[in-house]
């Protein structure tokens, strides 16, 4: 007895766009899962047939191949997956060639995949072509926005099509400076970037090189509004290497706007974990000019900026300085010094208390050196010269740019040698990084006499009851006056006055 079925009956009403969407999309993936099934052999071997071509740099063969769909689908595949493959041939001139080849676009599959290039590696895209800088990530922008506004509209609405999402959204995201974009608007509106890229279709993306910028676009906005001088978690992630040199505005780099936003919002020193911060990326400026790193970190902050770390930093070599006396007078058991050395640090401090230190060099032998170390627990981020010479090895020398007057002294029995001029290139230079015995006690106060044939100079010995009077008596007589009261503790400061007087000071450069 044969089966009867009932007839077939359709519903009356029209499916509601819901439906229809729902179902579109269910087609599209089966299409897209009957495609993978009837080319993977066939996409297997265009893949290897296009390696085949570009490691033989047989142009005409690579042409052919990615001018089809699916050589389109490879090439940009490998340009994902294949580093030494991306070198090689993605360029502007490979880009216009894929996409002119492709009629009347290039296919889906390709699109996201140039979106994924962008998305993942982004500023990492440039390189050198034939000596002349050839900028990917332009050409990049310019087609990937140029296909996308090829895409028909969607007749229905559909917020997980990443393709369409980006369409609206091109202006703002296929963009050199969306990392910026989208830093604002996460603020704005006070969510998460992984929310953020979610609601646009993009999870995932913030894992690339894309998401990296955006959150240290972020971390910038926390440096902006962080209380002076204190430590954030941000500052270890702006350190890394990738995420401050990545590219913030033109030339400059992250890193750039970070040190820029922490020197700009301080008036004086802001204390070591901005300091420290700040020499952990760029270094200490106060090198050679024609340095790499000066140039690539300092030079593009400006002069001003430079000289407001580097009087920074001046205070942070007289700690340094003070504290190889210190160690020095320790280790060493000299009671003299022990005894002196309360009188020199207040002296030195009282000078940069009032505003008259501009810079300083610090200069170290190979064992005052190892002390310092071991007293900052082996890092030193300053800069500083070298004493060469056994005579040396043991001292921690300072040279202070007063202005209107410099000093060279040093620890235990080194001499206070004062100049009413900048005294020799061999201190100012930042070039110079080493000096023996012979250059600080002889060459210096030789080439001082020669190009100042009219100052005066004077060279100190520290007898613990008149060097500071010798120190003092010397710049009165010259016209240099100095708030004597803030170089001595108040006891100090009433014997000196009972005993000395207060000096008089010299009209003569007034």
């Amino acid at each position: 007895m044969p089966l009867i079925l009932p007839s077939l009956r359709l519903p009356a009403e029209e499916w509601s766009a819901h439906s229809v969407e729902a179902w579109e999309s269910t087609i599209e993936k089966s299409s897209s899962l009957q495609t993978g099934l009837d080319h993977g052999d066939k996409f297997s071997e265009v893949l290897r047939d296009l390696k085949y071509a570009i490691s033989d740099i047989h142009a005409e063969k690579i042409r052919q191949i990615i001018s089809t769909r699916i050589g389109a689908r490879a090439i940009t595949q490998l340009w994902i997956e294949d580093s030494e493959i991306r070198k090689k041939t993605l360029n502007p001139k490979s880009l216009t060639f894929l996409v002119r080849s492709q009629k009347p676009r290039i296919s889906h599959i390709p699109l996201l995949n140039l979106v994924h290039l962008f998305f993942h590696y982004f500023d990492q895209l440039d390189k050198k072509l034939i000596e002349q800088e050839v900028d990917i990530s332009d050409s990049l922008v310019g087609i990937i926005k140029e296909q996308l506004d090829l895409l028909p509209d969607q007749k229905l609405p559909n917020n997980f099509s990443l393709l369409h999402n980006l369409k609206r959204s091109a202006i703002f995201l296929i963009a050199l400076d969306a990392p910026a974009f989208v830093v604002k608007e996460t603020k704005n509106r006070s969510i998460e970037l992984a929310d953020y890229f979610k609601e646009m279709g993009l999870s995932g993306f913030d894992q690339g090189r894309f998401g990296d910028i955006c959150r240290a676009l972020y971390y910038l906005d926390i440096l902006k509004e962080l209380p002076s001088g204190e430590y954030h978690k941000v500052f270890a992630e702006l350190e890394k290497p990738d995420v401050n040199k990545a590219a913030f505005e033109g030339s400059f780099r992250i890193g750039h706007k970070a040190i820029e936003i922490l020197v700009d919002r301080s008036s004086s020193d802001p204390g070591d974990s901005w300091r420290n911060f700040i020499l952990d990326v760029a270094g200490d400026p106060r090198i050679a000019s024609s340095d790499l790193n000066y140039r690539q970190w300092w030079q593009p902050l400006g002069e001003e900026r430079i000289e407001k770390v580097r009087g920074w930093l001046s205070q942070e070599d007289l700690k340094l300085f003070l504290k190889a006396v210190e160690q020095h007078g320790v280790e060493s058991g000299d009671q003299n010094l022990q005894r002196m050395f309360p009188a020199r640090k207040k002296f030195l401090e009282g000078l940069f208390e009032q505003g008259v230190i501009k810079t300083t060099r610090l200069m170290l032998g190979l064992k005052a050196k190892q002390g310092v170390h071991q007293v900052l627990g082996g890092k030193m981020n300053t800069s500083h010269i070298d004493l060469r010479g056994s005579n040396l090895s043991d001292k921690a020398v300072i040279y202070l740019n007063c202005g209107d007057f410099h000093i060279i002294q040093g620890s235990h029995n080194f001499k206070i040698w004062l100049y009413l001029n900048t005294p020799s290139r061999l201190v100012t230079d930042y070039g110079i990084t080493s000096l023996d015995n012979t250059s600080l006690t002889s060459i210096i106060p030789r080439e001082y006499r020669v190009n100042n044939p009219e100052l005066p100079m004077v060279d100190i010995t520290h007898h613990q009851n008149t060097w500071r009077n010798r120190v003092i008596q010397f710049l009165a007589d010259n016209g240099i006056e100095l708030d004597i009261e803030k170089l001595m503790t108040k006891t100090d400061y009433d014997s000196y006055i009972r005993r000395f007087g207060m000096p008089v000071v010299s009209l003569l450069r007034k």
